[in-house]
């Protein structure tokens, strides 16, 4: 459950926006599906046609139900219309997809605020991530550092992706906007 201090000072900032991050609720899930199948039908990492099949099979409807009992989802909302997605389980950050009709806006900067914030609160040390290669570069740029290559495997085929954490900060991080 996300703590009621961090959705206020989030909320203050992204007023500007007409944003707002929250948990995914049951409602969301077939939102959430479509968002993820369009991002991978735009393709910017050169996967192969298997490659692009097996990750719409892992996340169907009925596969984001089941991942959401086992990571926290949380979703960016905008004018009504869920924009972003992006889920947290054990210090791993997972399904981050941003629509590619909002991409280079900031969204996925402060949906990623938003996680790093969340797990600064739970004292989590560090965050790791498995990297495409369209988002390296945006990784780096948050302060994410190479752990290695690895091969993530969904229904038998393969993703050959980048490994990141990022050290999480120890000294609280400021109440921006929350008084």
């Amino acid at each position: 459950m996300q703590n009621q201090k961090t959705v206020l000072i989030y909320k203050n900032l992204l007023k500007n926006y007409k944003m707002l991050i929250r948990e995914a609720t049951n409602d969301d899930i077939d939102t959430i599906s479509r968002l993820i199948i369009d991002v991978t039908d735009k393709n910017p990492n050169e996967y192969s046609a298997e490659q692009i099949n097996a990750w719409k099979k892992y996340n169907t409807p009925l596969q984001i139900r089941k991942q959401m009992k086992n990571r926290l989802i949380f979703c960016v909302i905008k004018d009504k219309k869920l924009i972003g997605t992006i889920a947290l389980k054990k210090g791993c950050i997972l399904g981050f997809y941003v629509s590619y009709s909002v991409r280079k806006m900031g969204i996925g900067t402060k949906l990623l605020d938003y996680l790093e914030k969340y797990a600064s609160e739970k004292k989590m040390p560090k965050l790791k991530l498995i990297s495409t290669p369209s988002a390296l570069t945006f990784y780096k740029n948050r302060g994410y550092k190479i752990i290695g290559i690895v091969t993530s495997s969904i229904y038998g085929i393969d993703y050959p992706e980048t490994e990141m954490e990022k050290i999480m900060s120890i000294k609280p991080m400021p109440n921006i906007g929350y008084k």
